[in-house]
């Protein structure tokens, strides 16, 4: 499934959406993963939405991934969940995770390397 981001194209897309409804947690973390690595900006609406996920290792994945690409739209988002006390299977708080993607974020604007959103 992670080789799939790389593809893009809409059967792509649709397909990782689907995965994102997937009754095992894991699959909806691989497919926060591959939308990751699509270049598609659908992608990216994707993991905002996985932020609202039942699953704290799904919302830490989509939060830590947001934090990757670096978008200002991805910040407003993740500003939402800084204070999500559930813990992912590593043992970090979801809020935790946020606030370093937020980092991330911030780093890469004083730097000039986000996108718009």
């Amino acid at each position: 499934m992670l080789a799939l981001g790389k593809l893009g194209g809409r059967e792509v897309l649709d397909a990782l959406d689907r995965a994102l409804s997937d009754s095992d947690p894991q699959v909806r973390v691989t497919a926060c993963s591959a939308l990751a690595d699509s270049l598609e900006r659908e992608a990216q609406g994707k993991l905002i939405r996985a932020l609202h996920d039942g699953s704290a290792d799904v919302r830490a994945e989509a939060a830590h991934l947001l934090g990757e690409i670096g978008d200002e739209l991805a910040a407003r988002h993740l500003r939402l969940f800084v204070d999500d006390d559930a813990r992912d299977h590593f043992g970090d708080r979801v809020g935790g995770v946020c606030r370093r993607a937020l980092a991330r974020i911030e780093h890469a604007r004083r730097y000039g390397r986000t996108r718009t959103g």
